[in-house]
């Protein structure tokens, strides 16, 4: 009953800030995601570690959390979902950052592969530093559905799909840096649909790798969550990793089977310069200084990737 009613008095808050002060870049009216505050009581000090105060809170965290990377969109501004767990001694603030998929369409052999890399995510933690080898950690897993093909590599069929969650996340994020990532030669219209977004992440053995890597100082955790055919990742972190970050992504299509995707991190920053004028009454009061701060968005990193298919495959997975 003291779980239900808690969820009863959680406070949703759109978090803002003052427009005359900020470049439109940081306006208040985010342009994909929302800020949103999540209040519950803990009496738990290990709340005030954010991956434990996570995990022990995720049923009620998960429960506020929408949106996330949208392949459909060309140009976008991304910011993070921010979600405030109160603990007995201090408040927490962790940020999100989300993708999601449809698996209705995967054949069973296809859909058990991704479902076993997608469901051992659940629970890592990349560290400050820390790269992330995809194809290392597919790997080391046991279980796969070989289907009719070769029975002598090292990951099946299936895993590719949780390669582009990740890599969607991570482009989303302002502390991920994608080190290593190739598309698909064909556009699988059942699994990834019939439009070529350019934000597929393909991998096979050493040839095609996905890496990843953290390049904050704050630790994030992979989190995945199923609901029937529908999937959702998510990377959380401290949010003052990402404070005042924001992710552009933008795509370009060169031919209706080469795309060309940039994602660049801005960060809001102050300009030391600051305008002062001179304000001196007919009276000759005394001087007063009508002093404006101004801010600008500085880039902090820019990385593009190019993906060519050779063509739409529709043939069952």
């Amino acid at each position: 009953m003291r779980f239900v009613l808690s969820f009863l008095l959680c406070i949703i808050l759109i978090s803002g800030v003052q427009a005359s002060a900020l470049s439109p870049f940081f306006s208040p009216t985010p342009l994909s995601n929302k800020d949103i505050s999540f209040q519950r009581q803990s009496n738990n000090p290990s709340a005030d570690n954010f991956i434990d105060a996570v995990n022990q809170h995720w049923t009620g965290i998960v429960h506020y959390l929408s949106g996330g990377y949208d392949p459909k969109l060309r140009n976008t501004v991304y910011k993070p979902t921010v979600i405030t767990i109160t603990g007995q001694n201090s408040d927490l603030s962790i940020a999100v950052f989300s993708s999601f998929k449809d698996i209705s369409m995967l054949d069973p052999c296809t859909k058990h592969n991704y479902l076993l890399a997608f469901e051992q995510l659940d629970g890592k933690v990349i560290t400050p530093g820390e790269s992330f080898n995809f194809n290392a950690f597919l790997t080391n897993l046991r279980g796969y559905c070989t289907g009719r093909g070769a029975k002598t590599f090292s990951f099946y069929g299936g895993v590719c799909g949780v390669a582009s969650q990740l890599f969607r996340a991570g482009l989303s994020s302002p502390q991920v840096r994608i080190d290593k990532r190739r598309g698909h030669n064909d556009r699988y219209m059942q699994y990834y649909g019939s439009e070529v977004e350019g934000d597929d992440a393909a991998v096979y053995e050493q040839s095609k790798q996905f890496v990843f890597t953290n390049t904050s100082d704050f630790p994030f955790l992979i989190k995945t969550e199923e609901s029937g055919d529908h999937t959702k990742l998510f990377f959380i972190t401290d949010a003052k990793a990402v404070d005042q970050h924001r992710v552009t992504i933008d795509k370009t299509k060169i031919t209706p089977l080469t795309i060309d995707l940039s994602k660049k991190v801005f960060k809001q920053a102050q300009i030391s310069k600051i305008n002062c004028k001179n304000q001196i009454s007919p009276f000759f009061s005394p001087q007063k200084l009508d002093c404006q701060t101004h801010y600008q968005a500085q880039e902090l990193s820019s990385q593009s990737f190019r993906s060519r298919y050779l063509k739409l495959q529709d043939r069952s997975l």
